[in-house]
């Protein structure tokens, strides 16, 4: 630890327990030179974490993670309790962005790399209950999906409807594994079927 001229911390090491190694600065404002943010970073100098102090209490964190490749995968916000309050995550070239009640997650907002949005509300359990994709023209509905639940919490059906005016309906296994599908035109006439089952040892069935 290093510290300034009034004997406040101004820098800090912490070696973990698997070994690595992150540094921790530390700012300060106001007359009384009160403890108003820090910041942490990892050996490869990311930013794995943030906060934001008010009379000495935690009122804003943030915590962020990293994939193998170093590219960031994850940043959460919570308030001084440790709730979750939102949330942006990283992935394949997307960015899906979420808002949260309750330490719940509540929405997202998905950006993918044709520029095509999918907006994604969820329960009060924090499932998934549908979603909606909209083209990058003209913000066109191109899919939407409705996901139902069994009283168990386990998936119970998806049923999507295409752009196309087809329909898709995953009727799932009650241990979720197996699954069976099928694409129906708008006069429910069969298009398609797929199904993949497991025997009782968790081997899939041919």
């Amino acid at each position: 630890i290093s510290c300034n001229d009034d004997g406040q911390p101004e820098t800090s090491r912490t070696t973990l327990e698997d070994d690595s190694i992150t540094d921790t600065t530390y700012a300060y404002e106001g007359p009384d030179g009160q403890l108003s943010s820090t910041e942490t970073q990892d050996a490869a100098n990311n930013v794995i974490g943030t906060a934001t102090y008010e009379d000495g209490e935690v009122v804003e964190q943030t915590i962020s993670t990293y994939n193998d490749s170093g590219q960031l995968g994850r940043t959460e916000t919570q308030d001084g309790s440790g709730q979750v309050t939102g949330a942006i995550s990283y992935k394949d070239g997307e960015v899906e962005t979420f808002t949260y009640a309750e330490g719940q997650p509540q929405s997202s907002s998905t950006t993918h790399q044709d520029d095509s949005i999918t907006d994604t509300t969820f329960d009060s359990s924090g499932r998934i209950s549908s979603s909606q994709t909209h083209d990058a023209v003209g913000g066109n509905l191109t899919q939407e999906t409705h996901t139902y639940y069994r009283e168990d919490g386990g998936f119970q059906n998806t049923i999507t409807n295409h752009i196309d005016d087809t329909r898709t309906t995953v009727d799932h296994d009650a241990d979720g594994k197996g699954f069976h599908s099928h694409k129906t035109d708008m006069e429910g006439g069969l298009i398609e079927r797929e199904s993949e089952g497991y025997d009782d040892e968790g081997r899939l069935e041919s």
